[in-house]
């Protein structure tokens, strides 16, 4: 028999303040990732949706509060390093094993404590479907003008043996439809992004008969919600306990649901 979930995480101990006061759990997101994580969406995206059903059902007595900062370094770098916030979301997790081989803005988030995966995100490659032959491997890749946009992290592309000013050149814009502006003028030769923020740029700028997703270089990516290692009742205790209403939701179908119905959404708005 499966261990029943506990009512309330160690007895809520650490989580109130004097008086019985019960703090907000404050967490911190972005923008420019549609449809993951949307501030004007109802619901603030689905994964929001996700981080906030699974505190509910955690067994903790406080409250959520989400706010988004679309300055994505900030949050790694300032606002989580210096507890600002106790969690942060969503990140990928990068290859901690030899931190001093790491770009610095990746081994900044070797620093930080990653909850189970929340989803796994899909990762292309896009170019010009006129492209012959298409790209099949990362080495086809070598000597290239890459774009990503500002405060995605890089750890797919590290994996890949992909690093800039050594065998890529990675081009940072503000948006992933900036990213496409840039390859339609030709100042870059690809884009690497997350699948369904790709397909909604492209969809939306009216690219998407004549730029494609190469698929001999489809990746992968779980993304985590975040807490800094120093941040002992965030990283240890809250974790424990949202990594517990993560597994309920999961047991339950309530995370199904939420997805479910949040991609039904995305797609009906492509058509």
């Amino acid at each position: 028999v499966a261990p029943q979930p506990r009512p309330v995480f160690a007895a809520a101990a650490g989580v109130q303040g004097a008086a019985g006061f019960v703090p907000t759990i404050e967490l911190l997101s972005g923008g420019g990732f549609r449809p993951f994580i949307d501030k004007s969406q109802e619901g603030g995206g689905f994964l929001t949706e996700i981080v906030e059903a699974a505190f509910r059902q955690s067994g903790l007595p406080n409250d959520t509060r989400v706010d988004f900062v679309n300055d994505w370094n900030s949050h790694v770098e300032v606002l989580l390093r210096h507890n600002k916030y106790e969690f942060g979301f969503p990140w990928t997790k990068p290859n901690c094993t030899d931190p001093a081989s790491l770009p610095e803005e990746t081994r900044l988030r070797c620093e930080y404590v990653y909850s189970d995966p929340i989803y796994v995100i899909g990762i292309d490659v896009f170019g010009p479907k006129s492209l012959q032959p298409w790209p099949e491997r990362p080495s086809d890749l070598f000597d290239k003008r890459l774009c990503r946009p500002q405060g995605r992290a890089t750890d797919d592309l590290e994996a890949l043996g992909l690093r800039h000013a050594r065998n890529i050149t990675l081009i940072r814009a503000a948006s992933a439809a900036d990213c496409f502006a840039m390859l339609e003028r030709g100042d870059v030769d690809f884009v690497s992004d997350t699948r369904f923020t790709s397909e909604l740029a492209m969809h939306e700028a009216g690219l998407s008969e004549f730029v494609t997703a190469y698929p001999g270089l489809v990746n992968a990516a779980s993304v985590h919600v975040i807490a800094h290692r120093d941040n002992a009742e965030a990283s240890v205790l809250f974790m424990r306990a949202f990594n517990q209403g993560l597994a309920t939701i999961r047991q339950t179908g309530e995370w199904d649901a939420i997805v479910n119905s949040s991609l039904e959404r995305f797609r009906a708005s492509l058509r």
